[in-house]
């Protein structure tokens, strides 16, 4: 995850490591670790944080089963990450901050693991832009 802003000096640069640990018919555990690197050399290398995910849920009231968990969006899109090209939903939607009026664009897409492809958010009234981008992605041999 990028963030650059005009107001700041220099972009930080956060990266998530997401790793399944366990996976069990029950649920899933889930270590994700972060580490920041400021715009002035200082970096924060956080510990990682281990959660477990339940693989069954309960379904809100009028949810109907088959489309529980169907991404939906305001178009399709394909995009290519780390050579491969994965038909996306791309959802754009609007929100506010400290700071004002929040723009974001996420494409997501079903092939890839987390399902997140691609993030975009922009803060006009900063001039700060984030973006999420796949980097590396490693699926181990069972």
């Amino acid at each position: 995850m990028v963030t650059d802003s005009a107001k700041t000096e220099g972009k930080t640069i956060t990266t998530f490591i997401i790793k399944l640990k366990s996976k069990t018919d029950d649920d899933l555990t889930v270590e994700t670790q972060a580490k920041t690197e400021y715009s002035d050399g200082r970096v924060m290398d956080n510990p990682p944080l281990t959660s477990r995910v339940p693989r069954r849920i309960m379904l809100p009231e009028g949810i109907d089963k088959a489309q529980w968990g169907k991404l939906i969006g305001n178009a399709e899109e394909t995009l290519t990450v780390l050579g491969k090209s994965y038909k996306c939903v791309r959802n754009e939607s609007t929100g506010t901050t400290d700071a004002g009026k929040l723009l974001q664009t996420v494409w997501s897409s079903e092939e890839m693991p987390g399902v997140l492809v691609k993030s975009l958010t922009l803060v006009p009234a900063v001039e700060e832009t984030t973006t999420i981008d796949v980097v590396e992605l490693v699926i181990p041999r069972d």
